[in-house]
C-alpha cells in the first residue's frame, strides 16, 4: 500500500474531532442535542436514535464511525502490513476503536472485527506474528472491552445499557425483518430505467414521500434501473478483479472496497454524504489508475 496522503493528513485533526465528541458525548450540554436534532438527516429518521450515538461536530454518527474504521484500517495496514514506523499508532488505534463502539455503528465494528481476524490469521500463516503475540493482542483487546463496559454500565442507567445492547444486537429495532419488509415491498417497483436518482432518498421523508434509505441494493436499482445497478457492479467487479495481483499494493484499498459493499446492505452509503461515498470512489480510482 502506498502512503495515502489523504488519509495520513487527515489522523490529526480527526483525533481531534473525536476528542470533543467523547467530551459532547458524556456531558451533553442542551444546546448540542439541540443541534442533533436539528440536522437534516437527523429530521428524517428517529432523533433519539441518532443523539445517543456519538458524532462530535456532525449531527450524524456515520462521518466519526466510518472515519473511525478507515483510520484503524489505515494504521494498521501502515504499521503492519507495510512495516512503516507510524508514530503513537498504539493511541490512534485505541481513540479510534473507542470512537467506533460509542457511534454503535454495527457494520463497523463487525467489519473491524473480520478484518482484524483475517489479516491475524494472514500474519501467523506467512510467519509474520507469532501465536503469542496474538495472544496478548486478543487479551488486550477484551480487556479493553471489558474496561468500556464496566464505564459504560457504572455511569449510566440500566435503561441506556439495554438500549445499546438492543442496538449493537439488532433486537431494538427489527434491523433483519425491516430488510426483508424493504425488498418485499421495492422489489416488483424496480425497472431497467429506474424511477430517476433522488427519487428515495432520505429528503424524500420530508414531503412524506416513498423513500429507501437502509439498503443500497434497493435504493439504487429503483432509482437508476437495473442498467445503472449493472454499471456500479461491473465498476466494482472490476475493481476486484485488477486487485487480485495488486492486492499486497493495494491492501487498505481492498478493504474500504469491501467494506463499502457490505455496508450497502443495511446503509446508502451512495446517497448519504456522511457516510462518505467519496472515500469509496478515491479507493477506486486509486484502484483503476495504479500503474
Amino acid at each position: 500500500m502506498r502512503n495515502c496522503d489523504l488519509l495520513q493528513k487527515a489522523i490529526i485533526p480527526l483525533m481531534v474531532a473525536y476528542f470533543v465528541g467523547f467530551v459532547l458525548f458524556f456531558t451533553a450540554p442542551g444546546w448540542y442535542i439541540d443541534y442533533r436534532l436539528g440536522g437534516d438527516y437527523n429530521r428524517t429518521v428517529n432523533g433519539f436514535y441518532e443523539v445517543t450515538r456519538l458524532s462530535s461536530f456532525w449531527t450524524s454518527s456515520y462521518f466519526v464511525g466510518f472515519s473511525a474504521l478507515f483510520v484503524i484500517i489505515y494504521v494498521i495496514n501502515r504499521r503492519f502490513i507495510d512495516n512503516y514506523v507510524v508514530k503513537n499508532y498504539k493511541t490512534i488505534l485505541v481513540i479510534s476503536f473507542l470512537t467506533l463502539f460509542f457511534t454503535q455503528q454495527r457494520i463497523s465494528i463487525g467489519f473491524v472485527g473480520l478484518y482484524l481476524i483475517i489479516l491475524s490469521l494472514t500474519l501467523i500463516f506467512k510467519g509474520r506474528l507469532k501465536p503469542i503475540t496474538f495472544i496478548k493482542y486478543f487479551l488486550s483487546a477484551c480487556l479493553l472491552i471489558g474496561i468500556i463496559a464496566i464505564l459504560v454500565t457504572f455511569y449510566t442507567d440500566k435503561y441506556y445499557v439495554d438500549y445499546i445492547v438492543g442496538r449493537v444486537t439488532g433486537s431494538e429495532d427489527g434491523m433483519i425483518e425491516d430488510r426483508v419488509n424493504l425488498f418485499e415491498k421495492y422489489i416488483s417497483s424496480i425497472s431497467f430505467w429506474g424511477d430517476g436518482m433522488g427519487k428515495y432518498s432520505h429528503n424524500a421523508l420530508l414531503y412524506d414521500l416513498p423513500s429507501i434509505t437502509d439498503c443500497e441494493y434497493i435504493r439504487t436499482p429503483n432509482e437508476i434501473g437495473i442498467f445503472g445497478m449493472i454499471l456500479f457492479l461491473l465498476i466494482a467487479l472490476l475493481s476486484f478483479l485488477r486487485l487480485i495481483k495488486k492486492r499486497k499494493i493495494l491492501c487498505f484499498e481492498s478493504f474500504c472496497l469491501a467494506f463499502f459493499l457490505l455496508a450497502m446492505i443495511g446503509a446508502t452509503p451512495l446517497e448519504v454524504s456522511q457516510q462518505q461515498p467519496f472515500m469509496l470512489w478515491y479507493c477506486i480510482g486509486k484502484i483503476q489508475n495504479y500503474g
